[in-house]
């Protein structure tokens, strides 16, 4: 049996580059400041839950959306990301620090197809972009399947619209970090349906 423990990614300010100042102008300061306070708590409970779980992190491998390189290059990035303060890519970097092998996760075609699509100058139609979300999580799936061993544990860092999972062959059980709490209880099950409405990191 694998172990995939799928995290899902809610972007914080810094992970938004360049559009920062345009997706902040949408809020006022103190909801703005409130959100970014649960984001902030919603990492450390992942990294709280992640610690408990007592993993041997040798035997572990870390995946992550719009990351096409492993290796050096991809700890270069990786590193790079968690220095401007990406919430992800800090907990990233720490899981590596333990031990844990970052994995070249997506296609770079894939990536640099939905980047052209996003920058027409003409608007993209839906069903395109839909379509290129589904290559794009196949392919994680895939190599998600070829990379994890026997008795080895995956982390995967995805968005929030991604739908890796069902791609993936039955003998990986998924494990959902951090727990899902019911609706309206005011914790990360309601900050990770917000996010779906976020945008997307620079």
């Amino acid at each position: 049996m694998r172990t995939l423990i799928h995290i899902a990614i809610i972007h914080s300010e810094a992970d938004l580059g360049s559009a920062a100042r345009q997706v902040r102008s949408r809020f006022e300061r103190e909801t703005w400041l409130r959100r970014q306070g649960k984001i902030l708590r919603y990492w450390q409970q992942i990294s709280r839950e992640l610690d408990l779980m007592g993993l041997d992190w040798s035997r572990a491998k870390v995946y992550h959306d719009s990351l096409p390189v492993g290796g050096s290059e991809g700890l270069e990035l990786v590193r790079d990301l968690a220095a401007r303060g990406s919430p992800d890519f800090r907990l990233v970097q720490q899981l590596v620090a333990k031990g844990a092998t970052l994995v070249a996760t997506e296609d770079p075609q894939l990536l640099v197809r939905e980047y052209e699509l996003l920058r027409a100058a003409r608007p993209c139609p839906r069903e395109d972009l839909d379509r290129l979300l589904e290559a794009r999580d196949r392919y994680m799936a895939a190599r998600i399947a070829e990379t994890l061993g026997a008795g080895e544990t995956g982390v995967l860092f995805v968005g929030a619209a991604h739908r890796v999972t069902r791609f993936l062959p039955a003998d990986i059980q998924v494990v959902l970090v951090p727990r899902p709490l019911p609706p309206g209880a005011g914790g990360s099950s309601d900050i990770r349906r917000g996010a779906r409405s976020s945008p997307p990191g620079a």
